[in-house]
């Protein structure tokens, strides 16, 4: 227990296979075999970073993002699927993931995994996971991001000219909600946390509102 208490941090979906291995290990240890402490934590702390970022990648770039863009839609029709789907397929993701990484890591050991990691196969993987995850991003953006000016320009006998249906949709349409998006991301990339951004955002809009120049 002592030995299990030290730091240890990675991305729960991908902790099974080096939890698979680490019980592999103690298990040979109570049967008697010469393996000390440094070589069970050195499993653990060896391949925690490395599996971490394949679980961030893969999940939070892919799978999730494209789930909620999947279920939300349906959420927002007013369907009950739309929640309960989203909880059910994710956990069958999860729970899958869990039970054939922990077997893997437990019956084969961590050459089975160091070989997986080594082949290049990973590295394509995770190339192709963040290019979809980039693309599934960039729906969501499009679909779920509003943003429009409530500014009319007035223009004599003509009526007011809309700035929002007249200049923006016309021109490029989506334009507002990109450079929201691309301002928050800007915002984290200079250390700003999605609370405060958020936060921001939140401001923003009810000075907007209030003010109408956001519709």
């Amino acid at each position: 227990l002592e030995r299990h208490l030290e730091f240890f941090n990675t991305h729960p979906y991908v902790a099974s296979p080096i939890l698979g291995v680490t019980l592999a290990l103690e298990e040979e240890r109570a049967n008697g075999a010469e393996i000390d402490d440094t070589a069970i934590q050195g499993v653990k702390i060896g391949m925690m970073g490395p599996l971490a970022g394949i679980g961030d990648t893969i999940d939070g770039g892919v799978v999730t993002p494209l789930l909620l863009s999947l279920f939300i839609g349906i959420a927002a029709t007013g369907n009950l699927l739309g929640p309960i789907g989203y909880i059910i397929v994710e956990a069958a993701f999860m729970w899958s993931i869990y039970w054939f990484s922990y077997k893997l890591g437990y019956e084969k050991g961590s050459d089975a995994i160091l070989n997986i990691l080594e082949s290049g196969k990973i590295n394509q993987l995770i190339l192709g996971a963040s290019i979809m995850g980039c693309t599934v991003l960039g729906a969501l953006v499009g679909n779920f991001v509003n943003l429009k000016l409530g500014i009319n320009i007035p223009l004599g006998a003509s009526g007011p000219f809309n700035l929002q249906t007249q200049l923006f949709d016309t021109i490029l349409p989506g334009l507002l909600p990109l450079l929201l998006t691309l301002g928050s991301y800007f915002l984290m990339k200079k250390g700003w946390s999605s609370v405060k951004v958020i936060g921001l955002v939140v401001a923003i809009g009810l000075v907007g509102g209030l003010l109408g120049i956001l519709a």
